[in-house]
């Protein structure tokens, strides 16, 4: 009788816990961005701890390297700057892989700024330099077919100044990257965008070192790879698309001195 209570106590805890992993348990409230759960800028990092197993997908995955989720069960967080402070955003998972998919204004594809994916130690972090005044919302999912356990932070400190901007920028095209918002320091940019098919990809890096950039289409399907040098300070690269016709593609810097991507789109 003994053995048969254990056996039901265990197969009990089996089942509780993969109703809670699989989402017959109730959702938490940041499982969804109108609840995103909100995150204080700090001086040093005080994370919070969070989980997106008993979350639901809310919007399509960022093939940030190029990686698969089978999930993509996300949980959001969003905080507030004045525009004084340089952002960085951090998450940190207990186990497994994530993603980490930073959005504007509004959490949906149009608000899309930059993701990037847990590396070497573990650490997806976005470094966005100083951004606009204004909410900012993030949302964090597993790369593999479960959740995943994380702890997150955001960060924010004075700058000292504005990054030294390289020469090979002309002071048209100086002033015009400088003029957008969206350019930080370890962040992917296009422009125009949309065009015809021809773009500026442009991003600042703190370090001299060698990186691809990839071309995805809207499956997911690598079309382009380009090894690349990147200087330190302001690079750029000039891309044409127009043999691929009209459509969102997804363009992808993954090295050691970036890893970021950025849509475009050919209209």
């Amino acid at each position: 009788m003994k053995t048969q209570s254990t056996i039901s106590m265990l197969l009990a805890n089996v089942i509780l816990c993969w109703l809670w992993q699989t989402g017959y348990a109730q959702a938490p409230a940041n499982d969804e961005y109108t609840g995103a759960g909100a995150m204080n800028i700090s001086a040093t990092c005080t994370s919070v701890a969070g989980s997106t197993f008993k979350c639901t997908q809310s919007l399509p995955q960022n093939l940030c390297a190029g990686e698969i989720s089978y999930t993509v069960k996300d949980a959001w967080y969003k905080f507030q700057t004045d525009g004084s402070f340089s952002i960085d955003v951090k998450a940190k998972p207990v186990f497994g892989s994530l993603v980490l998919a930073l959005y504007a204004n509004t959490a949906d594809e149009d608000g899309y700024i930059s993701c990037t994916n847990s590396q070497g130690d573990g650490v997806a972090q976005l470094k966005m330099g100083v951004l606009p005044a204004g909410t900012y919302y993030y949302r964090i999912y597993s790369t593999g077919a479960g959740g995943v356990k994380y702890n997150t932070c955001v960060l924010g400190v004075v700058p000292v100044g504005p990054p030294q901007k390289s020469q090979d920028l002309n002071e048209e095209g100086e002033e015009r990257f400088t003029r957008d918002s969206s350019l930080r320091a370890g962040m992917l940019t296009v422009h125009p965008n949309p065009s015809d098919g021809t773009f500026t990809v442009a991003f600042f890096s703190e370090s001299a070192g060698p990186y691809d950039l990839m071309i995805l289409d809207q499956a997911g399907n690598r079309i382009r790879l380009m090894k690349k040098f990147s200087v330190a300070g302001w690079n750029r690269v000039e891309l044409d698309l127009t043999e691929y016709g009209q459509g969102i593609y997804s363009i992808k810097a993954a090295g050691s001195v970036i890893n970021a991507s950025v849509r475009a789109i050919v209209q």
